[in-house]
């Protein structure tokens, strides 16, 4: 059975960091400690790193060709921004 990494986000002291969640396998468990910055949470029992994009970016690269990361919680509870938000207003038409 191929495994993948579920990102998530997970707090930590108050702060968002981005889980890393997987079954257990002894290879990759090694091969997602080695990445930088990667830390074990005993509170949430997985790996995390900090909320960054281009930490997880890279994490990504690490992994690519040896196990898929599944962003798709990441993506679900992405918070809304004024941005997105603004995007929904009508524009007023000028004269």
């Amino acid at each position: 059975m191929e495994h993948k990494i579920g990102a998530l986000y997970i707090l930590l002291d108050g702060r968002r960091f981005i889980g890393l969640r997987f079954p257990f396998d002894p290879e990759l468990k090694k091969h997602v400690a080695s990445y930088k910055l990667v830390r074990w949470s005993d509170q949430h029992r997985c790996y995390y790193l900090p909320n960054d994009r281009n930490l997880l970016g890279g994490f990504i690269n690490h992994c690519r060709g040896i196990v898929w990361v599944d962003q798709t919680q990441l993506i679900r509870d992405l918070p809304r921004t004024k941005k997105a938000i603004h995007g929904t207003k009508k524009v007023p038409q000028l004269k």
